[in-house]
């Protein structure tokens, strides 16, 4: 590990202190401007109370920290999510529907790629974006054909419509890949097949509540049930794909040889 990646670590790390003993803040102003002019004390213990982080949740620093998220190394990736999660939502730089489906498009090239390493941070990506904007702010949010969303009639869906929403979103990505795979599966193994997808909706999961089904009563519970059954279809089907490939040590049902395999090749390996 070199050198480099390392002060970057430990600057993650000194922030995500400073985020988890002071909060992060907000944008909103100091309360100053709301305070009598002759109480210095009140004005002096407002600049006290202040979280220090605060100037780190603009646009630029948010920018900065997406890329650390991305990054080759899984120990400041995580450092990097962690600190983004503690960021109240939307994420500055990420305040429009347009600028969501910028960063979506991103996550998802990452996510399709053979490298394990980029597609584990894309997941990780993806886990943010999904957080912030589908589960805090109740954003209408689909990825597949192409990322979009959408805040028209948001705040009218409850915890458990939203989980099954959510949960719906990833199985319908999952049937994309899936989808490419049937129909050419060597061209879907550049692609990292449907990896990237299931890890994704693995990171995603933590970020549902099942319970808030249960607690609204039959309809939520019915709708995230045949969400969920929908999702083990959806796994049982990836697995025939996959274990069709594994019977056929030749590489026959992949159409193609060893020979013609290109791992030095961008999407040709998984380095």
């Amino acid at each position: 590990m070199c050198s480099s990646d390392l002060r970057k670590y430990m600057a993650l790390d000194m922030l995500n202190a400073v985020a988890e003993t002071w909060g992060v803040g907000t944008l909103d102003g100091d309360g100053l401007e709301t305070a009598p002019k002759t109480s210095e004390d009140l004005r002096r213990a407002i600049k006290l109370e202040k979280s220090p982080y605060v100037r780190c949740l603009g646009a630029d620093v948010t920018t900065s920290l997406l890329g650390a998220l991305v990054d080759s190394w899984d120990r400041l990736r995580v450092s990097a999510f962690t600190l983004l999660s503690r960021h109240p939502a939307p994420l500055q730089g990420v305040t429009t529907v347009d600028e969501f489906a910028a960063r979506a498009r991103w996550a998802l090239g990452l996510l399709r790629s053979p490298r394990v390493r980029e597609s584990d941070a894309a997941a990780l990506l993806m886990r943010l974006l999904l957080r912030k904007y589908a589960v805090d702010l109740g954003w209408d949010v689909t990825l597949s054909p192409r990322p979009m969303a959408s805040v028209r009639e948001c705040e009218k869906r409850t915890k458990g419509e939203t989980a099954a929403r959510l949960l719906g979103t990833m199985c319908d990505l999952i049937e994309v890949e899936c989808v490419k795979a049937e129909c050419d599966l060597l061209a879907a193994c550049r692609q990292s097949l449907a990896h990237g997808a299931l890890l994704a909706t693995r990171y995603i999961l933590a970020e549902i509540d099942f319970n808030a089904g249960c607690k609204e009563g039959r309809a939520g519970q019915t709708e995230l049930k045949a969400t969920l059954a929908r999702l083990l279809e959806l796994l049982s089907r990836v697995t025939r794909v996959a274990l069709a490939s594994i019977a056929s040590p030749d590489g026959a049902l992949l159409g193609t040889s060893a020979g013609e395999l290109a791992p030095d090749r961008l999407g040709g390996g998984s380095g």
